[in-house]
């Protein structure tokens, strides 16, 4: 600077470079801020899980009676019991907060304990909160049958091999003494696969894909070999321990079975090893391993017990890297979840549906896409007059459409008779592979639509709205059972009886997607 000062050039630059760090710090602090905010919330909601704890501790009634029961515990009572102090709201310090914890019973003595902190809306319990339903689905449940039940007790050896089985033997690496231990004595064999079962026969394996998964230690000093004689065999050394998965499709009559086999290297070869939960199963990947079959119950993380059932054709894949725990993977083309018709899922005045959503098969350029259903109950689509709710994505002949979430409506219309989010209004653009928190709310006037906490689109007035629909069932992954399958994963899928506002959508999306950050 001289003694004339700056030039008009000198001052537009410095203008224009404070501009720019205006920008970039504005937006920095204010996400800073919003982040200390919802740190403080999550922090008062790990307060009271650990409060509801003792409690329930001291106060028997809570505790669930069995698997799947939920009990709830109300703030006011964790602080009346002066377990738990006063909770302001981070983002009104005039304000106090309210709220419930749900205890579930998930296991003999395991609990899952879930926070419902109302800030700002004066929520006091769940009779309030009006929560219908809640799928976390963060614990594993998912239906498979063992192919090959019960074989570790009673396999042979062929060929002139002979096969010894000791049972209840220790496997230290897996902390169990309830391995089978197998000795082979092939001195007398005169083929390279010593023992043998057939799975399934080449007669009806066509076009079916199976998975073999088996944990194996080998003791002995010859390599074990484990086939499923459809093109998979694993091969473990001496003194490896390996858990072997194979999985394969089947090609029909004419070619192989599948089997169960063991082979050697050498026709002659002994071997020793030891065999630790043997599966075979219909799906083109492993899952937990049990003895025989597994059913598959969906929780519902409240009260209302509306559990959803999955059986094994239709069954969605369970991954444990969801949006913020486990979640759902569907594969577009049968899998869905039925909740079934719990009198309480009737719904008629007031509803919002939230879900965490990744899709894996949006197409915007080749018309490959489909109409995707993320949840409904009902059928509000037909010319008459139509009932229940439809939660969708259209992605037909390029859309990008919410056009087909859609209420019932007494005179009758396709998509709800206009009791939609019509095109091009609604229409967004959704990539594949990234989860997104979508919601909408409904009354009987109105609605609204939610993307990521943020409403998309105007509020659009609605009338003669039918939502209920009792002779329908409630499904997630299709709209309706066996139609408008989802393809790609969901998590946390929550049913209210009444509008949420868009402050209770904003701050549910902060933090259920600051925790997904943390994992």
């Amino acid at each position: 600077m001289n003694k004339k000062g700056f030039t008009l050039v000198e001052l537009l630059t410095i203008i224009i470079i404070l501009s720019v760090i205006l920008v970039i710090v504005i937006p920095s602090i204010s996400n800073l801020i919003r982040n200390t905010k919802v740190e403080s919330f999550i922090k008062s909601e790990e307060q009271m899980i650990k409060a509801a704890k003792g409690y329930m501790l001291l106060n028997t009634k809570y505790i669930p009676a069995n698997i799947g029961d939920t009990t709830e515990i109300k703030l006011s009572e964790l602080q009346v019991d002066k377990s738990l102090g006063t909770i302001v709201n981070p983002w009104n310090s005039n304000e106090k907060c309210t709220g419930y914890v749900l205890v579930t019973k998930t296991g003999e003595k395991e609990y899952e304990y879930i926070p419902h902190l109302n800030c700002g809306n004066n929520i006091n319990d769940l009779s309030e909160d009006k929560l219908i339903a809640h799928y976390t689905f963060d614990d594993f449940q998912e239906p498979t049958e063992n192919l090959i039940s019960g074989h570790l007790t009673k396999m042979t050896g062929r060929l002139g091999a002979e096969v010894t089985l000791e049972q209840n033997y220790p496997f230290e690496e897996y902390g169990t003494n309830n391995a089978t231990r197998v000795i082979v004595s092939s001195a007398a064999s005169t083929s390279t696969t010593v023992s043998a079962v057939t799975i399934v026969p080449n007669s009806v394996n066509e076009g079916r894909t199976f998975t073999t998964s088996v944990k194996v230690k080998n003791i002995g000093v010859n390599d074990v070999g484990i086939s499923n004689n459809l093109g998979s065999t694993t091969w473990i050394k001496p003194n490896e321990v390996k858990e072997v998965i194979q999985t394969d499709t089947g090609k029909g009559p004419g070619t192989s079975h599948y089997m169960f086999n063991i082979r050697v290297r050498n026709a002659t070869d002994d071997l020793d090893f030891i065999l630790y939960e043997l599966q075979a199963e219909e799906k083109p990947y492993a899952t937990p391993y049990t003895p025989s079959d597994r059913g598959g119950i969906v929780k519902d993380y409240t009260p209302n017990d509306i559990h959803g059932s999955l059986n094994f054709s239709t069954t969605p894949r369970w991954i444990s890297d969801g949006a913020i725990g486990g979640a759902y993977e569907f594969d577009g083309s049968n899998d869905f979840i039925n909740c079934g018709n719990d009198e309480s899922l009737n719904i008629n005045d007031a509803l919002t549906v939230t879900a965490w959503v990744k899709f894996d098969s949006l197409d915007y350029t080749e018309s490959s896409g489909r109409l995707q259903g993320i949840a409904g109950k009902g059928h509000p689509d037909s010319a008459s007059s139509n009932y229940g709710w439809w939660f969708t994505f259209d992605n037909r002949s390029n859309r990008k459409s919410f056009r087909y979430t859609c209420f019932g409506n007494a005179n009758g219309g396709y998509a709800g008779g206009g009791n939609n989010f019509p095109i091009p209004t609604y229409d967004k653009v959704l990539d594949n592979n990234k989860w997104y928190f979508l919601a909408f709310s409904v009354s009987q006037t109105q609605a609204k639509l939610y993307v990521d906490g943020i409403q998309h689109g105007p509020t659009n007035a609605i009338s003669n709205v039918q939502l209920s629909d009792p002779l329908s069932e409630l499904t997630i992954g299709s709209y309706r059972v066996n139609s408008g399958f989802f393809a790609g994963s969901i998590d946390d899928v929550r049913i209210y009886n009444r509008v949420l506002n868009e402050d209770e959508i904003k701050v549910m999306f902060d933090v259920l997607s600051y925790k997904n950050k943390r994992k």
